[in-house]
């Protein structure tokens, strides 16, 4: 048995006889063996590959390897049970041929290493292994399922769409396989898509050095209480941005269940510093939020003293406009009037069409009758006063049909509400205050729509405040409105596109009318807005705001003590996060000597500032802290609604099984997924099979459950006579 058995190195047995060399035939004289090319150094070099290294082994010959391959071969060594791979470019190759390393950089498991290696990321051995273990057939069909998987979340369509998405596809000739095909696989990689971009966005946060939290809370379709969270935080360009973050379960409604969801949402995430990066809180003025001693930004202000609680500005101006107007004219006549006008057409079909009917007659078009007292800011009542104001012809014509006795098939109540608002609309008192209603509104809109921007910084808050009360107060002295202008011309005989208008048309108590409903107005917008110019820290923006600064800088003079208040108020966060504060004040006076190099009289609070950070960064870096702590600062909530009402699309009355992680993807796909074009389904892929494992079926395999039978073969004659008579007739 000793002669079968080799040594470890030797390629012979040691006891056995070898054989001698064979002659060589007639005069040939014995082939020598193929050398290996013997290439130089310089050579190898001008290659330019960089992924080529270059060693001499024990008989001083050069080998070439690759390093990439070799790097992961040994991060990989303890998950292969410490075997060493045969892969030549890894123990080292004589064989220098250009030809020979080109062929290995085209395979699949270099590609994937050297990608690993120039990123610094070859520890992450799992994801390397599975790209190199997938081939391509699988990989292409599992990118397709996953296309159609992040189709479905972009466009808030429900998993059970994923089945049937997938076999038209099949009938298209796409070839998917038989197997991932139903629901549950479908919010599987939506899962692991939603990652994708949740590590992107928590990477970007972790590398900031300030952020801001925008909030808001409210019930979805199953009655349960949630906490929607918006992050904001300056991307590289020195632009800030909002981004989703995250959406929480909470478990009472009071601050100490919101800030137990906020520290949830970060925790899950792996930021566990936010604190010292937290500079700004914005929600709504519920008191949950902004509770005196309770609330949630006291809870976090007693912790964090720099921080800045911002009530939304978007629902201040709503709050100013109701108290404004809460026992007024517009309140009590004409939003009532739109909400009876609206709940008189909205009931019955054949009103509506009737509507439509009498609008044709009058070569008139009809907008649909909608509430007042909407959830769509300010806008809301403005589309109802417009509708009601293109309607005006059709409406009366055909309220007045409905009045008149000629109708038999109405209702005595209805056909007394329908003269009850004839009457009320063709008063020359409605008419002129609905135009002044809409006038205003349309102001108050712009304004509210500006606040709903997601790029609104502070220093355009201001602006946009101080512009609005000064028209305001132009049409309180007199100067009328566009539709009140329009409305005037139009009825100086009594008349309004054609109706006939009772009352009297005095300009003087109409005048007075007002000024009573304009004046009422600006003072609760410089109530409802007055921190912007009480608080010392918001009314010190001003110093730093382009809109606040003459055409000619270099006659003027920059102010120091608004910039001291904004580094004493911030100055325990910018010393956590590396801000020499001492510093910063000497930066800014230097830096005021530079900006007139920058500004010109269009210039905005974030062209500015985001120019001088990204080519000034090095020489005031100190002064620039305080300018991302603004940058960052956040003034309206409007995107968390905006949120909401995707909350409420995605999980409807149909999918109110839906788990908050599952929602918490899909919502982070609709925002902040790419368009379909350009998002890439590979990592995602990558990461599904790597943490699927070995065992993970392919897309082609056929999944369990009963095969096709064969088809049955001819059926033999069948034979009755036994074994037995067999013998029997055999020995006869």
């Amino acid at each position: 048995m000793d002669r079968y058995l080799i040594r470890a190195g030797s390629s012979k047995a040691p006891d056995t006889p070898q054989p001698p060399p064979s002659p060589p035939k007639g005069n040939e004289p014995p082939r020598k063996k193929k050398k290996l090319p013997v290439g130089k150094e310089s050579t190898i070099k001008s290659w330019e590959l960089d992924w080529v290294g270059t060693s001499r082994n024990k008989n001083n010959a050069l080998e070439i390897h690759c390093i990439s391959c070799r790097q992961l071969s040994q991060k990989t060594a303890k998950n292969n049970r410490g075997a060493a791979s045969i892969d030549p470019f890894i123990q080292g190759t004589t064989n220098t041929k250009k030809s020979s390393a080109l062929r290995h950089a085209d395979s699949h498991a270099h590609r994937a290493s050297y990608d690993a290696w120039k990123q610094g990321s070859v520890s992450k051995a799992p994801i390397i292994q599975a790209i190199a273990k997938m081939d391509a057939k699988a990989r292409n069909k599992m990118v397709k399922l996953f296309d159609i998987a992040y189709h479905l979340a972009k466009h808030e369509l429900p998993f059970s769409y994923f089945p049937h998405l997938a076999n038209l596809e099949k009938r298209h000739g796409v070839e998917l396989g038989n197997t991932y095909l139903n629901r549950t696989q479908a919010q599987i990689f939506t899962k692991y898509l939603a990652e994708d971009l949740r590590t992107d966005i928590n990477e970007e946060v972790e590398h900031v050095r300030y952020i801001s939290i925008l909030m808001d809370g409210s019930t979805d379709r199953s009655t349960s209480e949630k906490e929607l969270v918006y992050i904001k935080y300056l991307q590289d360009a020195y632009l800030p941005v909002t981004r989703f973050f995250s959406i929480q379960d909470v478990e009472n409604a009071t601050a100490d269940g919101v800030l137990e969801a906020l520290h949830s949402t970060f925790e899950q995430c792996g930021i566990h510093d936010w604190r010292t990066k937290l500079v700004g809180v914005c929600a709504d003025g519920a008191s949950v939020n902004f509770g005196c001693r309770e609330g949630v930004i006291a809870k976090l202000t007693n912790e964090l003293p720099w921080l800045m609680g911002i009530h939304c500005i978007a629902h201040r101006l709503e709050l100013a406009a109701k108290d404004a107007y809460k026992d007024s004219f517009f309140t009590k006549e004409i939003d009532s009037f739109l909400t009876s006008y609206a709940a008189f057409y909205r009931k019955s079909p054949k009103r509506v069409r009737e509507l439509n009917e009498m609008a044709a007659i009058l070569e008139e078009t009809t907008l649909r009758p909608t509430r007042a007292d909407g959830t769509r800011w300010v806008d809301h009542r403005r589309r109802a006063l417009t509708a009601l104001e293109r309607n005006f012809p059709s409406v009366l014509a055909h309220l007045n049909e409905l009045g008149s006795d000629e109708r038999g098939d109405i209702r005595k109540d209805d056909s007394a509400k329908a003269r009850g608002m004839v009457k009320k609309m063709t008063t020359h008192k409605f008419v002129m205050h609905m135009a002044l209603y809409m006038d205003i509104l349309d102001i108050l809109s712009n304004l509210s729509l500006s606040f709903q921007r997601d790029t609104i910084c502070l220093a355009d808050v201001v602006e946009e405040v101080s512009t609005t009360k000064a028209v305001l107060q132009d049409m309180a002295d007199g100067s009328d409105g566009g539709k009140l202008l329009m409305m005037r011309k139009d009825c100086t005989d009594g008349t309004y596109r054609g109706v006939v208008l009772s009352g009297s048309q005095e300009s003087v108590a109409f005048a007075a009318s007002c000024r009573s409903h304009i004046e009422p107005l600006i003072a609760c917008m410089q109530k409802r807005f007055s921190s912007f110019s009480e608080h010392a820290v918001l009314s010190a923006l001003t110093a730093l705001d382009p809109k606040t600064w003459p055409d000619d800088l270099h006659s003027h003079t920059f102010r120091s003590d608004d910039v001291a208040t904004l580094i004493s108020h911030f100055k325990e966060v910018l010393t956590a996060n590396g801000c020499d504060t001492e510093k910063a004040l000497t930066e800014w006076m230097r830096l005021t000597k530079v900006i007139p190099t920058y500004y010109s009289s269009d210039t905005t609070w974030h062209g500015l500032w985001s120019t001088l950070m990204s080519k000034r960064k090095d020489q005031y870096p100190n002064f620039f802290h305080i300018i991302e702590v603004l940058q960052v600062l956040p003034v309206a909530t409007a995107i968390v609604e905006r949120g909401f009402s995707l909350l409420n699309r995605v999980k409807s009355d149909w999918r109110v099984s839906l788990s908050t992680p599952s929602v918490n993807d899909l919502m982070l796909i609709s925002l902040e997924g790419k368009s379909e074009d350009s998002f890439d389904t590979g990592p995602a892929v990558t990461r599904w099979f790597a943490a699927a494992g070995k065992q993970s079926r392919r897309p082609y395999v056929e999944p369990y459950g009963p095969r096709e039978e064969a088809p049955e073969e001819a059926s033999q004659p069948i034979n009755l006579v036994s074994d037995d008579d067999l013998d029997e007739e055999s020995e006869g």
